[in-house]
């Protein structure tokens, strides 16, 4: 039984995150950000749709002695995301609706399990978003043996094929659960001058041609946004053609900086604002 705290994620990179979170499909922006990296399996679905983001509470249960995660309650605060191991058991559900409300009224966003829930109608009814792979009506042992010392909270899992410790940010919607490793969150706060569009700026969408919001241009923004904000070795193989290719229309001297092969670096020394307004427009490279 371990149930220390750990350390979360800066208030201002959480606020941050969330913000980003706010577009479209939050998941694949993560998602690609990081190289495709960092994706549970796609076993694991909301019970109804939603969106979950926060830093990880880590629960990891025995296989085969599989008990209810009520210690989790003891170190979860408000706006966490409690990720459960329950090593894959698709036949037992480890999490329903009692669970469920005692962890909404801490605060708890939500919860990601590698394993079964159940009471689906209940957590639905409450708002409590479940990430699980399975539902099934069979509960642990917990409400009869009484046991559920038998837990170890906040240590490293392993959830969805993906290691997850605790801290780590989970952003978790209809497309999928993403998880970024603490250490790399900070990197996400990186607040934008007053001469620079605000983060802020891709909520708002332009009306389309019919009336509506543009969605490909909200979600173009969002993207663009994480892209500046996550300061990762890595950018889109698309827009650094097009940037190249800029160049060579407005007859700079096509150099190492504009040749395909040193466009990383090439992109790395353009001022953010230009980056921004020649990047991609989905950030996400094509396939």
């Amino acid at each position: 039984m371990t149930h220390a705290q750990f350390k979360r994620p800066d208030a201002h990179v959480m606020e941050q995150v969330r913000e980003v979170a706010r577009c479209y499909s939050a998941s694949c922006v993560f998602a690609d950000v990081q190289q495709r990296g960092g994706v549970m399996h796609s076993s694991i679905k909301p019970i109804f749709p939603g969106k979950v983001v926060g830093p990880a509470v880590t629960v990891r249960l025995s296989p085969g002695d599989l008990q209810d995660p009520l210690l989790a309650l003891h170190v979860a605060q408000a706006g966490d995301v409690v990720v459960i191991d329950a090593g894959g058991e698709t036949e037992t559900s480890v999490f329903g609706g009692l669970m469920g409300s005692l962890f909404k009224n801490g605060g708890v966003h939500g919860a990601i399990i590698d394993g079964a829930c159940r009471d689906t109608d209940e957590l639905r009814d409450i708002g409590f978003l479940l990430f699980s792979k399975a539902v099934t009506a069979r509960g642990t042992h917990t409400m009869f043996s009484g046991r559920k010392s038998d837990v170890l909270v906040n240590v490293p899992v392993t959830c969805g094929g993906i290691v997850v410790h605790p801290g780590d940010v989970v952003v978790a919607d209809d497309d999928g659960v993403v998880v970024v490793p603490r250490e790399r969150t900070w990197r996400t706060c990186w607040p934008p001058p007053a001469s620079r569009p605000s983060a802020r700026s891709f909520h708002a969408p332009a009306p389309s041609s019919r009336g509506g919001a543009s969605s490909s241009c909200w979600r173009s923004s969002a993207a663009s946004s994480v892209t500046a904000m996550i300061a990762i070795d890595w950018v889109p193989p698309a827009s650094a053609y097009r940037l190249a290719a800029g160049r060579r229309r407005a007859g700079e001297a096509r150099g190492p900086a504009g040749h395909h092969a040193g466009r990383g670096r090439a992109l790395q020394r353009e001022p953010l604002e230009r980056r921004l307004a020649t990047g991609c427009r989905r950030a996400r490279p094509r396939c």
